[in-house]
């Protein structure tokens, strides 16, 4: 007599996307999200100076960390504000403008210039240009710095970011391959 066994035809008849689902999952929600991000900050360049729409503001409070700006409009309502900074990084903190020049701005009266963010899950303002008081972030200041630090850091962090997802989907095919 052999010990012949036979196995269960199932496991080989189930179909691979049932065998490693949450690889799966994970491998397509971290793409989705990242096409997410990237629609987002495409969706949303550097705007052209004569589209800048000009608010006249007082500033009730100044933050590091997004949203940057509490204002109050001219007639009364409150607002948040923010500076050009990557949507992908935890924090947000923008450097454009030193932190004794962000004390400043408490309590200042005076005009920002800006537009609405698009493709985001609540409505946000971002400034491109501020002068309150004595501080004064220019234009072409804020353009400057976003090409030189955050545009460059945000495709780094996407890159970054999809080697990772890439990397855990991987671990989970590789762990769902042990179980057997």
């Amino acid at each position: 007599m052999s010990s012949f066994q036979i196995t269960s035809p199932k496991s080989y008849l189930k179909p691979w996307w049932r065998k490693y689902s949450n690889a799966l999952i994970v491998f397509l929600g971290s793409f989705s999200f990242a096409g997410y991000l990237i629609a987002f900050h495409l969706s949303n360049p550097i705007p052209n100076k004569e589209n800048l729409i000009k608010i006249p503001i007082k500033v009730i409070s100044v933050q590091n960390l997004d949203p940057h700006l509490q204002v109050q409009l001219e007639d009364g309502t409150k607002q948040t504000m923010e500076f050009p900074v990557v949507q992908f990084l935890k924090g947000k903190t923008y450097y454009g403008i030193d932190d004794d020049a962000k004390k400043r701005l408490q309590n200042c009266m005076g005009y920002t210039r800006g537009v609405k963010v698009k493709l985001a899950l609540s409505e946000r303002f971002r400034v491109w240009e501020i002068s309150c008081g004595d501080v004064n972030l220019t234009y072409e200041e804020a353009s400057s710095y976003w090409h030189k630090r955050d545009a460059r850091l945000f495709e780094w962090s996407i890159f970054g970011y999809l080697i990772l997802m890439t990397f855990v989907s991987a671990l989970l095919v590789w762990m769902e391959r042990r179980k057997k």
